[in-house]
Formats: C-alpha cells, structure tokens, sequence
C-alpha cells in the first residue's frame, strides 16, 4: 500500500514539473482550452436558449379552427372529441365567441369600449385551439379536420381552419439550421484542442526525452513512462475545465440580465442548466485532456 501511495506521489511531482518545465505551452493549452469550452458552452447555451424561445412563440404549433355561427354546441363538443383523439394533437381548447370579444376588447384597450356595443349582435366565431406535438403532421391534421367537416355528425361545422403551415416550416427550418451549424462548430473546437494538447504534451516527453530513455533501458513498463504524461493532460484540462465554467456563469449571468431587461426575449436561468453544465464542462475539459494525452504517447501504449 504504501508503494502505491508513493507512486501516486511520485506521478503528480512529475506532472507538475512537466507543467512548469514548459509554463509558456501550458499556459498556451489552458488558453485554447478555456476558449474552446467557452465557445462550445455559448453554442450549446445559445442553442438552448432559441429552441426555448421558438417554442414559446404562439403561432408555433397551433391550428385555429374557426366554427359556423349556428353550430349548436353539443356539436362543436363532438369536433372537439374527435379532434383531440388524432395522432400527435395535445390538447383543444374551445373559446367561445363571448370570450374571443372579451379578448379583443381587453387588447385593443381604447378601442374596447367601442366592440362592446357588439354584446348583443357577436360576429366573432367560437374557436377550437389545437395545440399538436409534430409539426411535420400539420398537412396530415388539417386535411383530416376537413374530412370531419364532411360527415353526417359534424357536417358544415367546420368555417375556416388556420393551421399557420408557413410559420411552423420556417420556425422548424431556423432551429435545424441552427442545431446543425452549432454542431459542426463543436466538433471543430473538439479536433483543434485534442491537437493542441497533442502537441503540448510531446513537447513534455521532448523535454524529458533523456530521463524517459534511462526509464525504458531499465525496464520500466509502458504505463510507469506514459501515466506523468496522461495526468499533466488531466490537470490541465480540470484547471481549464474549472477556469472556464467560472467564466462562463458570471458571463452568462450579466448576459442574461441585461438581454432579460429588454423583455425581448426569455433567457433561461443558469442553475436549469447547472447540471448538464457540470457534466459537460467537467467530462470534455479532461476528456480532451486525456484524448490528447493517449493520441501523443500511442508508441507507449503499445508496450
């Protein structure tokens, strides 16, 4: 027990010394790294941010069935049931056309006084809401609501459908752009910091290239030379990984305040995400540490 404490001891004073042997390329790796894990937080933050914000939009995933005025209400409740039994609908709110005035006079505020002289004579419709998960059905629902509006039960009840196609294609259309170039942009940071962690880390066994050369004539194994090497690759990527999330919540939370008070758009907290942040900056932060360790010290790894 004792001889493995000792050789934990003697692979961290090994790999710290490599780390202040050569300060200049080091420090150059936890520079690249803090860049990278902060360009692939932002991405992944601001992914987040917009498929949230997408989905918060009103016209997004709503189809608006507006209902012949002398439709009884027993059969609009039977649309209702029948609407609400179709594949990815969610739900089906009824307003009816009392509450569609009462709506538009609360918004137009001024001009509300005016469509209230409309309470005994409503040319509002009574509305079925329907909120559906699947956007790529929207065709398949309307044409399916327009089939409804011609059996016997509910037949004519059906006055115009506004199922918003464009809006949902377009909103779909932007977060796929978006998902798929933020994408790429991570794997790309990913390749460019194994490769620099690469390169730091040869330059590491460069420098000890003598006192690695006496390890192997002795007999030491594979792991005993490559083990300082992988380590110095996980401290430095713990340090930037800790680094980088430090800058990142302090960042994000100016960000988020400053954006919040616009009242543009919904910023989501930090701490709904502080999990997955954990996670992520912590496991790709020495994940490419140790990557970019392996990759430079294959010829050891083999032994």
């Amino acid at each position: 027990m004792k001889f493995r404490f000792y050789n934990v001891g003697y692979f961290f004073r090994l790999a710290f010394q490599g780390i202040f042997r050569n300060s200049i390329m080091s420090l150059t790796t936890v520079f690249v790294l803090i860049s990278t894990l902060i360009v692939m937080g932002s991405t992944w933050a601001l992914t987040t941010n917009i498929e949230y914000n997408l989905q918060e939009i009103n016209t997004y995933n709503k189809i608006v069935v507006f209902i012949t005025r002398e439709t009884e209400d027993h059969t609009t409740s039977l649309l209702r049931e029948k609407i609400q039994r179709l594949p990815s609908v969610e739900s089906v709110e009824w307003v009816t056309k009392d509450e569609v005035l009462k709506d538009l006079a609360a918004n137009y505020g001024d001009y509300g006084d005016i469509l209230q002289m409309y309470d005994d004579d409503n040319p509002c419709k009574d509305e079925l809401i329907i909120t559906y998960t699947d956007s790529s059905r929207v065709t398949d629902l309307t044409y399916q609501i327009n089939a409804m509006n011609e059996e016997e039960e509910t037949f004519g009840v059906v006055d115009k459908i506004n199922d918003r196609r464009e809006v949902a294609e377009k909103i779909d259309s932007v977060k796929n752009v978006v998902v798929l170039v933020c994408t790429w942009l991570m794997a790309l940071l990913f390749v460019v910091s194994v490769f620099i962690i690469m390169n730091t880390i040869k330059l590491a066994v460069f420098s000890r290239r003598e006192e690695v050369s006496i390890m192997r004539y002795v007999g030491a194994s594979g792991f005993f030379v490559a083990f300082p090497f992988v380590l110095e690759g996980i401290i430095l990527g713990a340090f930037s990984s800790l680094t980088s999330f430090g800058i990142m919540y302090y960042g994000y939370q100016l960000l988020s305040k400053a954006i919040g008070d616009s009242g543009l758009i919904t910023v989501l907290p930090f701490s709904s995400m502080l999990r997955e942040y954990v996670i992520f900056f912590a496991g790709v932060g020495i994940g490419l540490g140790v990557i970019g360790s392996l990759l430079s010290l294959r010829k050891y790894n083999r032994d």
